[in-house]
C-alpha cells in the first residue's frame, strides 16, 4: 500500500467534505471582489479548490474560474457542483504556468498546503498587471465555547498531542502567509478583512465534520473511532447541538508592477 499523504487524504471523504465543511459568507466574497477590484468576466485562478465551495462563490460573481485541485475524487465532486469552472487535477506547484493572465489568484482554506518557496513567486507570475492574490480561511473562534473546553481532555487522553480546535494551525498559517508574500517583494501592502459568523451542528453533523479534517484522517481507524465516540458522548451530554463561532478571514495583496 502506498504511503498516505496528509494533504491528499481529503479525497477519502470527498462527499462528506462537501456536505459538512462550512461555506463562505457572502460578506467575505463581497470583500474579495472589492479588494481585488474584479468584474464579471475577469479570469480567476483558484488553488486547492476542494469540492468547489469557494469556486461556486466566484462563479456567482461572474468570474471565469480555472480551479486547481490535486485530488481527483475532490475534483469530481467539485465538477458536479461548479460546472461553470474549468478544473485541472493538479497541485499548484506542478501546474503549467499561464503567465500574466489572471485578475485574481484565490486560495480558500488551502494556502497552508502550498510550498512556501514556490507559491508566492508562481502566484505573482500568474497575475496580470493590477491583479491580486486573495487568501481565505474559516477560522474557528472557540475561546468562549464551553463545549469546546470539555473536549480537550478527551484528546489528551485518546490522541495525545492533538488539539480539538484547528486554531493552532491557523495561528501559524496567517503569519507564515504574511511572511512569504512579503519575502520576494512581488506583492504590495497586505489587506486583511474579518467577517464573524456562526454555524450550528448536531452531534452527528459535528462528528462528520471532524472526520473530514486531515489530522483526524491520519489517525489509525481504531483510535479515530474511540476519539469520536468520546466526543459524541460529551456533546450529547451538553444537549446534542452546538453553536460554533467562526471568523471568515481574507488576506489580500496586489502584485507589483514588474
Amino acid at each position: 500500500m502506498s504511503e498516505r499523504v496528509q494533504r491528499l487524504v481529503f479525497g477519502e471523504v470527498a462527499e462528506e467534505y462537501e456536505r459538512h465543511r462550512p461555506d463562505y459568507p457572502d460578506a467575505l466574497i463581497d470583500e474579495l471582489v472589492a479588494v481585488a477590484a474584479v468584474r464579471p468576466g475577469d479570469p480567476a485562478l483558484e488553488i486547492g479548490a476542494g469540492t468547489g465551495k469557494a469556486t461556486r462563490r466566484l462563479l456567482e460573481r461572474g468570474l471565469a474560474v480555472t480551479a486547481l485541485e490535486p485530488d481527483a475524487a475532490m475534483a469530481a465532486v467539485a465538477r458536479r457542483h461548479a460546472p461553470g469552472a474549468t478544473f485541472v487535477v493538479s497541485g499548484f506547484e506542478d501546474w503549467v504556468l499561464v503567465s500574466n493572465h489572471f485578475a485574481v489568484v484565490v486560495a480558500a482554506q488551502s494556502w497552508h498546503w502550498v510550498d512556501d518557496e514556490i507559491g508566492p513567486r508562481k502566484a505573482a507570475d500568474a497575475l496580470r498587471a493590477g491583479g491580486s492574490i486573495t487568501l481565505m480561511w474559516n477560522r474557528p473562534d472557540l475561546d468562549r465555547s464551553a463545549w469546546h473546553d470539555d473536549l480537550q481532555p478527551i484528546y489528551e487522553r485518546i490522541a495525545p498531542g492533538m488539539e480539538h480546535s484547528v486554531r493552532k494551525s491557523f495561528s501559524s498559517a496567517l503569519p507564515r502567509a504574511i511572511e512569504h508574500l512579503g519575502r520576494d517583494g512581488r506583492f504590495g501592502p497586505l489587506i486583511q478583512r474579518l467577517v464573524p459568523w456562526v454555524a450550528h451542528y448536531t452531534t452527528d453533523q459535528y462528528i462528520a465534520f471532524l472526520n473530514t479534517h486531515s489530522d483526524k484522517r491520519m489517525l489509525p481507524d481504531a483510535q479515530r473511532a474511540a476519539l469520536f465516540d468520546a466526543i459524541r458522548t460529551s456533546l450529547d451530554a451538553s444537549g446534542g447541538v452546538i453553536e460554533h463561532p467562526y471568523i471568515a478571514e481574507l488576506l489580500a495583496a496586489p502584485v507589483l508592477d514588474r
